[in-house]
């Protein structure tokens, strides 16, 4: 008799430890569902951030570009259209583009080469002769005045260099 006592207690307990196995596989797959299931939702969620974040990021440039266009629309009206408070700002950016104009003048200077007073294609500084159009450009080369003298322009009123093709001053808005 207590040899299967023995035996049904094993039985008992091997019946257990199988119940028990049972349960925590079931456990674990449940956790590991729960897992996946938060891993998937994470991995939306973060898809999602990334998706509404470029598009933000894409509004926010294009939004600097049309401001930046309007500026500049702004400012090619300032000559029409003026606003006192903004004159100044008007002004160090027309000082600025002279500065830049001079110095893409003396940066020429430096690699030898200057503009065709005809068609306006750099050339190299001792040609007589633009190698695009065939202007006779000779006389742009006598002397460094009289070079600088041509392939810049001054404005009479308020004696700013300008660009050789303007029309008006950039810094007065005088017509040339």
């Amino acid at each position: 008799m207590l040899a299967s006592t023995k035996s049904v207690q094993y039985n008992v307990k091997y019946k257990y430890v199988q119940i028990w196995t049972f349960w925590q596989k079931l456990l674990l797959e449940k956790e590991k569902t729960v897992v996946l299931e938060s891993i998937k939702k994470k991995t939306q969620n973060l898809a999602g951030t990334v998706a509404i974040n470029s598009q933000i990021s894409e509004n926010e440039r294009t939004i600097q570009q049309l401001f930046t266009q309007l500026g500049k629309d702004y400012f090619n009206l300032s000559e029409k259209y003026s606003i006192p408070e903004i004159a100044p700002i008007i002004t160090r950016i027309k000082e600025l583009q002279n500065k830049i104009f001079e110095l893409s003048e003396e940066l020429k200077k430096l690699k030898g080469i200057k503009k065709c007073l005809k068609c306006s294609r750099e050339m190299p500084y001792e040609a007589g002769f633009c190698p695009s159009c065939g202007y006779n450009n000779s006389t742009q080369t006598d002397t460094p005045q009289v070079a600088q003298a041509l392939a810049s322009k001054q404005c009479h009123n308020c004696g700013v260099n300008l660009s050789p093709e303007a029309t008006f001053c950039t810094n007065c808005g005088n017509k040339i």
